[in-house]
């Protein structure tokens, strides 16, 4: 039966840790290398709703997008949202792993989806690259719509391909082709996008959209989930070509599923 250390050993072929950024937390964050996996869940985010659903599966592992633990934890207490997801896992004796920036960053991965998504053409990887060891590769991508659209146009085009509803900030009468692209909380990333006409992540700050639209990129907030979801899910294609796995995703309109 596959171990623990399996699943992170595939894992590391798939996005390698190197690019991973510094700042960072990947990898095994509970749970025992050598323990035994005969079934994997597969979330974007280390819900309380995700570790209910591992246990509810007879699962032993679960692999996020986001780790569950960020900042050093103070305590423990139970009664906390954190507590409960870490109480519910470490009960279940179920193993978490992360796949984060070197996910985003890696071929294949949560922006190389994004952009497949949006249909970019000639897509290419750009912006920022990992400082955390030499051989990273850069997070976000460029490409061109297979044809320009004015930014109105370029909202609803994306509302279609991505099942959300996108905030836009544009130049006026921006038309737009090329496009970089870099899902989540990624806004910063729009300085790298390199001639492009539109950046397109999940979240931007208010002061970000003022400054893009007014050096002459439109920039779109299209969500956190809706950007990195479907990037999080061709992460669980991929452990499945060698694992049993199954995939959490909230539904849309449901509890849980933040648009």
């Amino acid at each position: 039966m596959p171990t623990v250390n399996d699943v992170l050993e595939a894992l590391e072929q798939i996005a390698p840790s190197r690019f991973a950024f510094s700042f960072d937390h990947i990898g095994l964050q509970i749970g025992d290398p050598t323990a035994n996996v005969s079934k994997i869940v597969v979330s974007l985010d280390p819900s309380l709703a995700a570790a209910q659903f591992v246990r509810a599966q007879g699962a032993q592992m679960l692999v996020c997008h986001h780790p569950v633990v960020w900042d050093p934890l103070a305590d423990l207490r139970f009664d906390s949202h954190k507590g409960s997801v870490l109480r519910e896992l470490l009960e279940g004796g179920v193993a978490f792993a992360a796949a984060h920036t070197n996910w985003d960053c890696a071929p294949g991965g949560i922006n190389d989806v994004l952009a497949e998504l949006i249909g970019l053409q000639d897509v290419r990887a750009i912006g920022s690259v990992s400082d955390k060891e030499p051989g990273g590769h850069p997070i976000s991508r460029i490409g061109s719509l297979p044809n320009p659209m004015e930014a109105d146009d370029f909202r609803e085009w994306l509302d279609t391909r991505l099942s959300t509803r996108t905030l836009l900030c544009a130049p006026d009468g921006q038309v737009i082709k090329t496009v970089a692209v870099c899902g989540g909380a990624a806004a910063d990333e729009w300085m790298h996008a390199q001639g492009a006409d539109a950046f397109v992540t999940g979240e931007v700050p208010h002061h970000v959209m003022v400054e893009a639209s007014e050096r002459g990129v439109a920039i779109a907030a299209a969500g956190h989930y809706a950007t990195e979801n479907p990037g999080t899910m061709r992460l669980a294609d991929r452990l499945a070509e060698r694992f049993e796995v199954a995939k959490f995703e909230p539904l849309p309109g449901k509890s849980g599923h933040p648009l």
